[in-house]
């Protein structure tokens, strides 16, 4: 991954300096592959110039923060130089050179790893033996997940072997990873409660970034998955401090799950949050099925949607959200009284949700405009907050929306937009926290 930085020479007396070099000097491993501005034959007192170096770290080369230092030499009464140094954040080549954590043991050195903060780890005997999936694990084994559909993704399973770092525990490093498709899949765990979405950033060639989250569920059995997949399942774990392989009645399971990219541009990097409670294994750039995009005008609750969360109960589509799939309807009505008809808003199409809420739609480039009036349920007294973000930027936000508050209405330009995510987020507590997206749709293409 090519590292560019910048280097400045100023003259800071009142004569002129001649003949002025800037050298730099790289880490171990490095390459210069490019400089520009570099040398000058003069520079005049008071004046500066500024040279551009482009490098390569090597394969082998360690990530995170490294250290470039750039020597300036010079004519003036003889031959001088001056020197600067400063650090930049590197990224590492990849994700296996991440590895930061002892997460899978044998039994003999079960007490080098700490998985779960505990000192429990993944053990290697059971995971040769493993149920899922079929034949066991061993390091830099192929670990297929849906094998045979559209959506197979295999990955590998760490070759460094167990006893030494085989996981990379989220830690704020910038991994290299070059690729296009439609997603990121990640082979990983987590142990914590219910599970845990950390958010990644996306990094493109064309400079641009964006944030996207994903699910790991607890790596005990959980019984909730939220889109993740269960890849590998061993029969109990081992433990720093006591007897091991133990609790082998139950499985303890590494998930496999997604996060979407923008598939007209091209990866080069991500940067992990610190989450040491989530060690990841493997990941890839993977291209999924996705579904056909919207045509001409159509309103969003008659759009299959890629993605779709409410805080609590169901999603309305064009009904208000329920608590269930068997409540009663309750129409899209705005908690809003117009004075001059005594009536409160309400929508015949549209979307009811339940703060926290995200709904993403995938629209390939092929839409120009989301509209909408937004505003809070009738009868409820939450305080919300509306949000339309387009591939992952901020496109619209509302006011804070109380009880009495008339809707306001949205339009959003998406042209060239990939996935448009609908939010609704509480301002405070979530009692009470409705939103209604009313008359919420889609400007398409034919």
């Amino acid at each position: 991954m090519k590292s560019p930085f910048t280097a400045e020479f100023v003259n800071s007396g009142k004569q002129s300096k001649s003949s002025v070099v800037l050298t730099p000097e790289l880490p171990a491993g490095w390459t210069l592959k490019a400089s520009t501005g570099a040398t000058a034959t003069t520079v005049a007192g008071g004046a500066s110039v500024k040279a551009t170096f482009v490098a390569t770290p090597s394969a082998t080369s360690k990530g995170g923060p490294a250290v470039i230092k750039v020597t300036a030499t010079y004519e003036s009464n003889g031959k001088q130089s001056v020197s600067s140094a400063n650090t930049i954040d590197v990224a590492y080549g990849s994700l296996a050179s991440a590895f930061n954590s002892v997460s899978v043991t044998t039994v003999a050195n079960k007490s080098l790893g700490d998985f779960d903060g505990g000192g429990a780890t993944f053990s290697a005997e059971q995971l040769a033996s493993a149920a899922i999936p079929a034949g066991g694990v061993t390091p830099g084994k192929t670990v297929t997940v849906n094998a045979g559909k559209a959506t197979q993704v295999d990955y590998t399973w760490p070759e460094a072997g167990p006893d030494v770092p085989n996981a990379a525990a989220l830690n704020g490093q910038t991994i290299a990873v070059k690729g296009q498709g439609t997603h990121l899949s990640v082979l990983g765990s987590a142990a914590v409660g219910a599970g845990i979405s950390p958010t990644l950033t996306l990094n493109y060639a064309d400079g641009t970034s964006e944030q996207q989250s994903i699910f790991f569920p607890n790596w005990l059995q959980p019984s909730q998955l939220n889109g993740a997949v269960v890849a590998i399942s061993e029969a109990g774990r081992n433990n720093a401090s006591g007897p091991s392989p133990e609790y082998t009645q139950y499985k303890y399971q590494v998930f496999s799950n997604v996060l979407r990219l923008n598939s007209n541009k091209e990866l080069v990097s991500v940067v992990l949050p610190t989450e040491g409670r989530v060690k990841f294994f493997d990941w890839k750039v993977t291209t999924q099925p996705m579904p056909e995009v919207p045509h001409g005008e159509v309103y969003a609750s008659e759009t299959p949607w890629l993605e779709a969360s409410t805080g609590w109960g169901v999603i309305g589509k064009n009904v208000a959200n329920k608590d269930d799939e068997s409540s009663p309807d309750v129409p899209l009505t705005i908690n809003y009284t117009d004075p001059a008809t005594g009536k409160q808003p309400t929508y015949a199409k549209g979307l009811g949700v339940h703060a926290v809420s995200k709904i993403t739609y995938y629209l390939g480039g092929k839409c120009s405009k989301f509209t909408s009036e937004v505003g809070l349920e009738s009868g409820f007294a939450g305080t919300i907050i509306f949000k339309v973000k387009a591939d992952g930027a901020d496109k619209y936000q509302s006011r804070t929306y109380t009880p009495g508050f008339a809707p306001e209405s949205v339009s959003v330009d998406l042209t060239g937009v990939n996935y448009v995510d609908l939010v609704v987020e509480p301002s405070g507590s979530i009692d009470g926290a409705h939103g209604i997206w009313g008359d919420a749709k889609f400007m398409c293409a034919p």
